[in-house]
C-alpha cells in the first residue's frame, strides 16, 4: 500500500525524533515541534493507521510511538534527509587516504576506521577476493650476491617481502633478464591463473630461471591463502557502549557474538551485486545473521573501476542512517577521486618520459 504524503510527513518525524533521543514520539510532540497544520487528533488517527500497517509500535497503552523495520526502510529509501558532510570532514578524509594508495588492504582498514570515529558506531571492513587481482609487474631487486628480493605489483596492490636466497651469484644481467621473463609469463594474469601455473610449461628459456618462477608462484600462493584467513576488520567495537540500546545485557550479548564470528560478519557484509553503492540490512528479515534489533549499511569501495572489499557500520536499528550513508558515500568519492589522480598522473609522467 503506497503511503499518502501526510503519513509519510509524520512517518518521517517519528523516525527523525526517535533516531536523536531514542524516546518514544507521542502525538503532541509532532504536531507542537513539528507539524503544526494537522490537528492532534489527525496525528493520533495517522499514527495508529501505521502502527496497524506495521511501521509503527508501541512500547505500551500510554506511549508515544517507535519505528520498526518497516518505517526504517521506507526511511532510508525516500524519507530520509540527504545532508553532506562538512568541507573540514571532507579534507579529513582525503588526508588520511592520500598518502598509502593504493594497497588494498590499508584502504579497507582505514575506511572501516575513519567510518567508526565519524559516526561513533563499530565499523567492519571486507578485503575483497584478491583472486581476481591482476599483476602489473613482476620488479626483482638485488640485496647482495645471493639474496633477491620479489615484489609482485597487481592491479591494486603491491606483494613484497619476500627474499629469494639463491646458491650462485646473481649478477645485474641475470636480474634484468629473469625480470623480464618473468614479466612475459605473468603479466596481465589474474592471481587465480598465476598460482596454477604449471612448471612443465615453461618453455627452455624460462626454465632457466625455476627457482624464481616457483619463488613467484608461492608468494602468491601465500598472499592468496593469508588474505583469505585475514579480510575481516573491526574498528571501534566499544562503541556499541555509547547507545543506549546496549544497556540490556541481552541486546549486547547478542551484538558481541555477531563481532565474535568471522564467518557470520563475512557473510552480512558480502553481497550478491558488487555493483552496488551502498547496502542496507535492517533487521532478521533483511540478513538471518542480524539480530532483530540490529542494522548494517556498508558500501562496495572500487579502486579504478577494481572491487577492493566493502566497509560499512553494524549497529542498533536506531541509526543516523543519513551520517552513515553520507560518511560512506563521501569514503568512496574521495578513492575514486586519489585514484583518477594517480591515473593522471601516471599518464603525465609517461608523457614526459616519452
Amino acid at each position: 500500500m503506497e503511503l499518502s504524503d501526510r503519513k509519510k510527513k509524520i512517518l518521517k518525524v517519528v523516525v527523525d525524533d526517535y533516531i536523536e533521543d531514542g524516546q518514544p514520539v507521542s502525538s503532541k510532540t509532532i504536531q507542537e515541534r513539528h507539524l503544526s497544520e494537522f490537528s492532534s487528533a489527525t496525528i493520533r488517527s495517522e499514527l495508529a493507521q501505521l502502527e496497524e500497517l506495521g511501521y509503527l509500535g508501541q512500547p505500551h497503552t500510554s506511549a508515544g510511538r517507535v519505528p520498526l523495520a518497516k518505517a526504517y526502510k521506507l526511511y532510508t529509501n525516500e524519507l530520509m534527509p540527504r545532508e553532506d558532510l562538512t568541507e573540514e570532514e571532507i579534507d579529513y578524509i582525503y588526508s588520511k587516504f592520500s598518502d598509502h594508495f593504493p594497497e588494498s588492504e590499508f584502504l579497507v582498514k582505514s575506511a572501516a576506521k575513519l567510518i567508526s570515529e565519524l559516526t561513533d558506531y563499530t565499523a567492519v571492513g571486507f578485503l575483497g577476493s584478491v583472486s581476481n587481482d591482476v599483476i602489473k609487474n613482476v620488479k626483482l631487486v638485488k640485496l647482495n650476491e645471493r639474496s633477491i628480493l620479489l615484489i609482485v605489483m597487481t592491479d591494486v596492490n603491491i606483494i613484497k617481502d619476500s627474499i629469494i636466497a639463491t646458491d650462485f651469484d646473481a649478477d645485474d644481467n641475470y636480474i634484468s633478464a629473469a625480470e623480464q621473463i618473468l614479466n612475459e609469463v605473468f603479466d596481465e594474469k589474474k592471481l587465480s591463473e598465476a598460482t596454477d601455473l604449471d612448471e612443465s610449461l615453461l618453455n627452455d628459456r624460462i626454465k632457466n630461471y625455476k627457482l624464481l618462477f616457483e619463488k613467484v608462484v608461492k608468494l602468491l600462493k601465500e598472499y592468496v591463502k593469508s588474505k583469505a584467513e585475514q579480510n575481516l576488520v573491526l574498528e571501534g567495537s566499544t562503541n556499541i557502549f555509547k547507545h543506549t540500546e546496549f544497556n540490556d545485557i541481552d541486546t549486547t550479548k547478542n551484538f558481541l557474538s555477531v563481532l565474535d564470528s568471522k564467518e557470520k560478519l563475512g557473510s552480512i557484509l558480502k553481497t550478491e551485486d558488487n555493483n552496488l553503492e551502498i547496502t542496507v540490512k535492517i533487521g532478521r528479515e533483511d540478513d538471518s545473521s542480524l539480530a532483530d534489533d540490529f542494522a548494517l549499511v556498508s558500501a562496495n569501495y572500487k579502486l579504478n573501476g577494481v572491487n577492493v572489499g566493502s566497509a560499512g557500520v553494524i549497529g542498533p536499528m536506531r541509526m543516523d542512517y543519513n551520517r552513515v550513508i553520507q560518511v560512506l558515500n563521501s569514503i568512496g568519492r574521495t578513492l575514486n577521486e586519489i585514484g583518477r589522480e594517480m591515473t593522471e598522473k601516471k599518464v603525465n609522467d609517461k608523457d614526459e618520459r616519452e
